[in-house]
């Protein structure tokens, strides 16, 4: 008989591999600073948690188990999109790939999947000022972005559909956010029953931008039940109007030099007491050292940064580590 070599506590053996998994998904799924302010963002209600999250104060870290959760919605969105296309819509999804740069040559290329390798190539897939440099060269990604704030604010849009003639819908409808999966719930229910401006604000916040910048009126928003597979699905009207606001919002935010004023100056206060900030707002906790929580620097032309102290537009590398000179915001 073939010996495997198998542990017997393998109770201990099966913890072992859940451990090492969790570590591997806290890599695995990135887990970084943003370097623009996205609209997925804005319809956070703390403008200061916003421009903290901006100026790179504090990562908002999670375990290998949250990782996992947060792309479980992913996983679901070739099937709503075969849901659509089985019954006659006509979908157009946008490439949302990785772009990489090759400093030794400049060059940059599109891929879906980034693999550092030896450290030559870097991810750049954030970066306005290497977005414009590759599309200098040609190199564009299939995909519809909304951008703003010189470089500093926007975000991707999914995709768009368009409806067969039975449904009597002869516009683009975005595919944003749409594809979405909730337990069974409170979260889930009022969906159905709110508008979703009241029942999922921050998406609502977040295809409105999309609508206003595209000119495209409405979107197709589907939600799966994760306990039983039923799906709630609402055509829902976007306002422009508020799209616009939160343009305006993200730009106020960018360029403020000081954080806008808290939410709340009791750190009890709900939104205060459960948000990673809390220790940077109300207690004193110094910040992450780089150059975006400096005070030295603010944001400039093609999403980079300028330092005043030197003068200079650091690159990218360097922002993330900071210098001797660093003086906290």
């Amino acid at each position: 008989m073939l010996n495997l070599n198998i542990p017997t506590d393998r109770d201990k053996l099966a913890e072992l591999i859940e451990n090492d998994i969790n570590s591997f998904c806290e890599t695995y799924y990135e887990q970084g600073h943003r370097n623009h302010l996205g609209a997925s963002e804005l319809g956070e209600e703390c403008w200061r948690k916003l421009w903290y999250g901006f100026r790179w104060t504090k990562l908002d870290y999670h375990d290998g188990r949250m990782m996992r959760l947060f792309n479980v919605g992913h996983s679901a969105e070739p099937r709503f999109v075969a849901y659509l296309k089985g019954i006659g819509f006509e979908v157009q999804e946008f490439e949302n790939p990785i772009l990489h740069y090759h400093p030794e040559s400049g060059s940059y290329f599109y891929g879906k999947e980034f693999n550092p390798g030896d450290g030559l190539i870097e991810d750049v897939s954030d970066n306005a000022g290497h977005i414009a440099a590759a599309a200098s060269q040609g190199i564009k990604p299939n995909q519809f972005r909304i951008s703003g704030a010189l470089g500093h604010y926007g975000g991707s849009l999914d995709g768009i559909c368009k409806a067969p003639a039975k449904y009597e819908i002869s516009e683009n409808i975005i595919l944003s956010l749409s594809f979405k999966t909730n337990n069974t719930g409170a979260g889930y229910a009022k969906v159905a029953d709110e508008h979703l401006s009241k029942s999922k604000p921050k998406h609502w916040a977040q295809e409105c931008q999309y609508g206003y910048k595209a000119g495209i009126r409405y979107c197709i928003y589907m939600i799966e039940n994760k306990n039983d597979s039923d799906i709630t699905i609402k055509i829902v009207e976007l306002d422009w109007n508020y799209g616009a606001e939160l343009e305006k919002k993200a730009n106020s935010i960018i360029f403020a030099k000081e954080p806008p004023p808290r939410i709340s100056d009791n750190p009890a206060f709900f939104n205060c007491k459960y948000c990673h900030q809390a220790g940077i707002c109300h207690q004193g906790e110094k910040p992450e050292k780089n150059c975006r929580s400096c005070r030295h620097s603010e944001p400039v032309e093609n999403g980079e940064w300028h330092c005043h102290l030197y003068n200079s537009n650091p690159p990218d590398d360097f922002i993330k580590k900071g210098c001797d000179q660093w003086l906290p915001i």
